[in-house]
């Protein structure tokens, strides 16, 4: 099993990336609201859900650095966190829709992400928050 992934390694700039896929019959979204993507599913390119969006960090401006993404549990039980850098992640044309070229094992196999502050899991956070 991989080591946690602290978030001060995060912060450092080397969260986990998965490259990017085009965005299946879409095209390019130009904006979406952090807030607006907690709670997404994420899918994969065969539309299969592979997780959920836990949380949302974002930079001094405002603009999102990675996402946090619940995979591998069932019922509330044996869920971990796994950090997916922005550039990693397809939305849809009409910015409803998440999706990463990558399987749910593959997010599995990823180093856990440790919040620095509980509080964080649910929110947008990084701004002033000192993460």
């Amino acid at each position: 099993m991989a080591a946690p992934v602290a978030a001060q390694d995060q912060i450092a700039g080397n969260p986990p990336i998965i490259a990017a896929a085009a965005a299946p019959g879409g095209e390019e979204v130009t904006s979406v609201a952090a807030q607006d993507l907690v709670g997404r599913e994420v899918h994969n390119l065969d539309d299969q859900i592979i997780g959920e969006v836990e949380g949302v960090k974002v930079d001094e401006k405002g603009n999102v650095q990675m996402v946090v993404v619940g995979v591998g549990g069932f019922l509330g039980g044996g869920e971990r966190h796994v950090a997916i850098d922005w550039s990693g992640i397809v939305v849809s044309s009409d910015g409803r829709r998440l999706g990463v070229n990558a399987t749910k094992k593959q997010l599995q196999d990823l180093p856990p992400y440790i919040y620095a502050e509980p509080s964080h899991r649910g929110t947008v956070f990084g701004m002033t928050t000192g993460e």
